[in-house]
């Protein structure tokens, strides 16, 4: 051992000394060791420094030392309070030591709880176990982890956590500390949770596309980049006659089946989307295929490249559409717009070319040019009764034209077309088929042409094309061919022409004398065919028309014969007759005349001809008819006549004589008219009636005049003279008339113009009559007089509900006993509708005035019996005195009904007297009920909408649509005060069917504004439901305005509802059919049948608020409310609770199992846009959070 070592260990052992010296507490050991000789004081010095040196050193390693953990500590420090993580630290019994701020945060820790809270008491109970075995593994292994382990927060939220433990050491190297992390997993879950549902979302969206792609009516694809199809639709079986499976294995399935044309442009089309690296639009393109069966059809093609993230292509999405019907429309509109450019072109030739051949010529050149037919050719008649041969053709060889059976086709043409649409169609003729197969012709038309109203010959059409002969083109081919005819007939008519000047030159000599200086009407007629050659000066002025026209002309031109229609002349006429005929021509004005016809054969320039004189006989026989007619109205005359001499002896009478005055014709013939004098008239009457028939020529007035059986009656009688040619006298001719029925008609309508034909009452007319009388004469005498304005109470409700027969014998029974308690001096008249007027003329005193009134209103409230109804009516009772209150009829009835209405806004079955302070607030009322009338005219209306809730989730569950009147100068009226005064006045249904249509408009509103109200509640009103169009404006708002049905829910009350029982479920039922909801509202105040409800097809029922108002106090109430609900519980019907201002009340209704409601607890009644401000926000979430 060297030196230093020895020192070493000498050092050594002095500091164990020291050490075991200081622990028994003993200070001096250098002082003993020096007495005891143990070491000497050079060598304690020398160790001494030795040992300085060390401590020094061991000093500086325990300063570094010092330094590093004091670091560690810090960075540890800051690690555990910066750590986004809550960490807590905890003994081996989970005693909480330390934690940091976002353990404060997620548990709700407080450093007050450090030493106190142990880790369990952050866990529901159920979890402890499974945290002590985290803490007994993690004192093993070091560290453990927890999943999904439950947390509970200080204030009591629970959530999901992961729990990491890591085990510390103790400060005295044995005891275990841990570090616990806790992982909040809320937002984890609910990541993925959103993640599993885009997923279900994702693969419902492909469903559905392949649903949609699989049953559409196009063809879908999906073609990879790499050329191969990754999804075909079905339709392209449909469109291309091919499976496809096709497509998926033959990638060129789409080349092979173009047409070779539109090849090179597919071809071109693919290339350029291959190369595309960027999203282009859509690329449109049209193309033809080859249908399996071998049709060709049109497609169109739509399709669009898929680019990738990175811009590669990815292949492309298209679709294809059959478009083969609309490029058929196309060309044919096409074909028939050049059909119509051949008219045109048809009608300048004809104008323009006189010689046949070439006007044959170029109506076949243009039929080709222009009509895009393949070929036409012009077939005509050389003789009639010979068969047609070919005049012109154009698009065939001459070969061809030669070859065409044109016999098949005659033998069958008859003024008619006869087409052929298709050369393979089953009743084609053979020899056709095989000449239209053998020149390339798919269909051919043939159509007659007609010269002289004879067929002469035939126009025949071909095409290439399958689809030539549609029946619009059929009727522009049918046009062209009228103009070939018009073309045959025009070029006939000109030879004519110039053959009928020539005839004339030649004829001119001989038979000028005869034609120019006869007046009579003379023609010359081609018995053959009809025509007329010449006409002379007479025929023409007889006729009206020139003379090269009216020799133009054909025969039926002029007669009406039925034989005109054919073409040849009447039978009677197609020879020479001795006897004449009658006939009816027609003049150039269109002037009918009646002629005889002489006729006789002559020969003109070797040619026999039909001459005819023709005698106009028009004014003949209508002087014959006139005397027939004459004879008939004589006989068949309603009135009676009578035919005298001038002597006045009877000489004819007609049948109606006999009926009106007994006597046959037999008895009154050479009798005078004294026969039936009455003796109610004196001779100085008839004078007078002679002496003016004398004068004037006739005489008319009434008379009195006696039948055969003795009956006076009273007629109409008018007398006229008959004079010869010299001006004398022959005859007198009396026509006259029974008018007792209208004497009795006039008393009926005297008796209608002053009476009520209701009641039998004075009418209006009537009591102005007597008013003013009677006011005349009180004011002569200075006496008084009173007027009672009386008005049935709500008789309209009444009329409405039992009907208007019904209505009509109340009138009758309320008239007849205010008319049995009144005076015969006074006058009791019905103004119209429910409105009585009583006259009191004499002793119209105030105490009399109250008497009576009383008496009226104490008879008129006893039950009046209607059927099977007994209805109690009262009413409402207006006077006026005269003079105090108005001087004239128009003042004191005024004033009446003011006092009336005063006396109905008192409460009614009430009088007033008029006052003028009262008239005041009758006259706000009138206003009211005036601007009330025109207040949905003038856009005073509006709705306010209360919510409908949800009472479990606060959710708006509906709005009720609720009116009010913003009146223009009052302000807003309560419904309170305007409802019943429309009701009262018949406006009530004209109001609910503009709230209807209103909410229908501002459900349309929200739902466009993308507000999802779900539904809106209208309130119906009696008129609405007794009309009877209520389904029908239902119907139709909610088709005016889009609207779902089941968005709109209809309220009607109990009560209402039981007024007319069955006709209301019929109209129920109506309004069901459509989809709306029906609810009951006011449910409970109102009286109804359980069994009768049971049939209504209701969703709803509404506990009135007068019941709800006191629930959740332990009130009678509460037992109503509890019978409502489960009422509608068995019926299955919801229940609605309105008025509801208390949550005690909301807790109650939860209870007893009401889960809606509205009340101002909720919200009041808004207008639309304070409901959008106020709720906008709410809907759109709780729309968002049913999705």
């Amino acid at each position: 051992m060297s030196k230093d070592e020895r020192t070493s260990e000498h050092a050594r052992h002095i500091r164990e000394q020291a050490q075991e010296a200081l622990r028994r507490g003993e200070f001096d050991l250098a002082q003993q060791m020096l007495e005891k000789g143990e070491t000497n004081l050079a060598e304690i010095t020398e160790k001494l420094r030795i040992y300085q040196a060390e401590l020094e050193i061991q000093n500086t390693e325990l300063r570094e030392a010092q330094l590093t953990t004091q670091r560690a500590l810090e960075r540890y420090t800051a690690f555990f309070t910066g750590i986004p993580i809550a960490a807590i630290v905890v003994d081996r019994h989970g005693l909480i030591l330390d934690s940091n701020d976002q353990a404060h945060q997620l548990l709700g820790l407080r450093t007050s709880h450090l030493r106190r809270y142990f880790l369990r008491r952050l866990i529901p109970k159920e979890e402890e176990g499974r945290l002590h075995q985290a803490l007994l593994q993690a004192e093993e292994k070091g560290r453990y982890i927890v999943e999904h382990i439950n947390f509970i927060r200080s204030d009591g939220d629970a959530f999901m956590a992961e729990l990491h433990l890591a085990r510390l050491p103790g400060r005295d190297g044995n005891t275990h500390e841990f570090v616990c992390a806790v992982v909040d997993l809320t937002e984890h879950i609910r990541h993925e949770m959103e993640i599993s549902l885009a997923h279900d979302e994702l693969r419902e969206s492909e469903a559905r596309y392949k649903i949609l792609a699989d049953y559409s009516p196009v063809w879908d694809y999906w073609l990879g980049a790499n050329g191969q199809y990754r999804y075909v639709s079905p339709g392209c079986l449909e469109i291309s006659g091919h499976q496809p499976e096709a497509f998926m294995d033959n990638p060129r399935m789409m080349d092979q089946i173009l047409l070779p044309a539109d090849l090179s442009r597919w071809i071109a089309h693919q290339e350029k989307l291959r190369h595309c690296r960027a999203q282009e639009p859509h690329c449109n393109m049209e193309l033809r295929i080859l249908h399996a069966n071998g049709e060709v059809r049109w497609i169109e093609h739509e399709c669009q490249p898929v680019i990738g993230k990175n811009g590669e292509y990815q292949g492309r999405r298209g679709v294809n559409r059959d478009i083969t019907e609309r490029k058929r429309a196309e060309m044919q509109v096409a074909q028939i717009s050049m059909l119509y450019a051949t008219l045109s072109a048809v009608n300048q030739a004809i104008v323009r070319i006189e010689d046949e051949q070439l006007l044959l010529d170029n109506l076949t050149r243009i039929a080709v040019d222009y009509g895009r037919f393949n070929a036409c050719v012009i077939s005509l008649c050389p003789e009639p009764g010979m068969d047609p041969e070919p005049k012109s053709f154009n698009g065939l060889t001459p070969q061809q034209c030669r070859s065409m059976p044109l016999m098949e086709a005659w033998q069958t043409i008859n003024r008619q077309p006869y087409i052929y649409a298709h050369r393979d169609a089953p009743d084609a003729p053979p020899l056709w088929q095989t000449w239209a197969r053998r020149n390339g012709i798919h269909t051919f038309g043939h159509y007659p042409l007609m010269r002289e109203y004879r067929l002469v010959g035939m126009a025949s059409f071909m095409s290439d094309t399958a689809e030539s002969f549609t029946p619009q083109i059929d009727r522009l081919v049918q046009d062209i061919t009228e103009d070939f005819s018009y073309a045959l007939q025009h070029l006939a008519l000109e030879q004519k022409r110039r053959a009928t000047e020539t005839a004339l030159q030649e004829s001119e000599s001989r038979y000028r004398s005869l034609f120019e200086n006869s007046h009579s009407v003379m023609l010359l007629i081609d018995p053959e065919d009809g025509s007329i050659v010449d006409a002379n000066p007479g025929a023409c002025q007889f006729y009206g028309w020139e003379r090269i026209a009216l020799a133009q002309r054909h025969f039926s031109d002029l007669t009406t014969h039925p034989s005109a229609e054919t073409g040849i002349l009447p039978d009677p006429l197609s020879r020479e007759r001795q006897d004449p005929i009658r006939d009816v021509h027609r003049l150039a004005n269109g002037e009918l005349r009646q002629v005889e016809i002489y006729t006789g054969m002559i020969q003109v320039r070797g040619k026999d001809l039909l001459h005819a004189v023709v005698h106009d006989i028009t004014e003949r026989i209508r002087a014959e008819e006139g005397l027939r007619l004459a004879d008939r109205v004589f006989q068949a005359a309603a009135e009676g006549i009578m035919v005298t001499d001038v002597q006045r002896r009877i000489v004819a009478v007609n049948p109606a004589f006999t009926e009106i005055t007994g006597y046959s014709a037999q008895e009154a013939i050479g009798q005078t008219p004294a026969l039936l004098r009455s003796g109610k008239h004196d001779e100085s009457f008839y004078e007078v009636l002679m002496q003016q028939l004398h004068d004037s020529g006739n005489w008319r007035g009434e008379v009195w005049n006696k039948r055969k059986d003795g009956t006076l009656y009273p007629e109409w009688l008018t007398i006229s003279v008959v004079r010869d040619d010299q001006g004398e006298i022959t005859h007198y001719v009396g026509v006259f008339s029974d008018i007792g029925q209208v004497k009795e008609a006039q008393r009926q309508l005297e008796l209608m113009a002053h009476f009520d034909p209701l009641t039998g009452l004075a009418n209006r007319a009537l009591f102005k009559d007597r008013l003013s009388h009677s006011l005349r004469k009180v004011k002569r005498q200075g006496d008084t007089l009173a007027l009672l304005f009386i008005d049935l109470d709500r008789f309209k409700t009444i009329n409405d509900t039992l009907g208007h027969n019904q209505g009509d014998l109340l009138l009758q029974t309320v008239a007849r006993r205010m008319a049995d308690n009144v005076r015969a001096s006074d006058t009791l008249a019905r103004l119209g509708g429910d409105e009585f007027v009583l006259l009191l003329e004499n002793d119209a005193s105030s105490s009399n005035i109250q008497t009576l009134c009383q008496k009226i209103l104490a008879v008129l409230s006893d039950p009046i019996k209607l059927n099977e109804h007994e209805v109690v009516v009262t009413a409402s009772i207006g006077v006026a005195v005269y003079p105090e209150d108005g001087r004239d009829a128009e003042t004191l009835l005024k004033h009446a009904d003011l006092a009336m209405y005063q006396a109905k806004n008192d409460g009614r079955n009430d009088y007033h007297f008029f006052a003028p302070d009262l008239s005041a607030g009758v006259l706000e009322r009138l206003k009211l009920e005036a601007a009330l009338c025109g207040a949905c005219s003038r856009n005073e209306l509006t709705l306010h909408y209360q919510p409908q809730i949800d009472l479990s989730t606060r959710h708006l569950q509906g709005v009720e649509a609720l009116v009010r009147w913003m009146h223009p100068d009052l302000g807003m009226i309560s419904p309170a005060d305007f409802i019943p005064l429309a009701e009262d006045i018949g406006i009530i249904g004209e109001i609910g069917n503009w709230v209807l249509r209103e909410a229908c408009r501002q459900m349309h509103q929200w739902r466009r504004d993308g507000l999802p109200v779900p539904q809106v509640a209208v309130n119906l009103s009696v008129q609405q439901l007794e009309r009877g169009n209520l389904v029908i404006q239902v119907r139709r708002a909610l088709s005016d305005f889009n609207l779902p049905a089941h968005c709109l829910e209809l309220e009607v009350t109990e009560s209402l509802i039981m007024r007319a029982p069955e006709k209301t479920l019929s109209t129920l039922q109506e309004l069901k059919s459509l989809g709306v909801r029906l609810a009951v509202d006011d449910f409970g105040i109102g009286y109804s049948c359980l069994s009768y409800l049971r049939r209504l097809p209701l969703d709803r029922i509404k506990v009135d608020q007068s019941f709800v108002r006191d629930v959740g106090g332990g009130t009678s109430d509460e037992t109503i409310v509890r019978a409502i609900i489960g009422l509608g519980r068995s019926l299955g019907l919801e229940t609605v609770a309105e008025g509801i201002e208390e949550t005690r009340q909301v807790e109650f209704l939860l209870r007893e199992g009401c889960l809606s409601g509205q009340g101002y607890l909720f919200s009041r009644p808004l207008p639309a846009e304070d409901l959008t401000a106020q709720w906008g926000e709410r809907i759109k979430d709780q729309k968002h959070r049913t999705h």
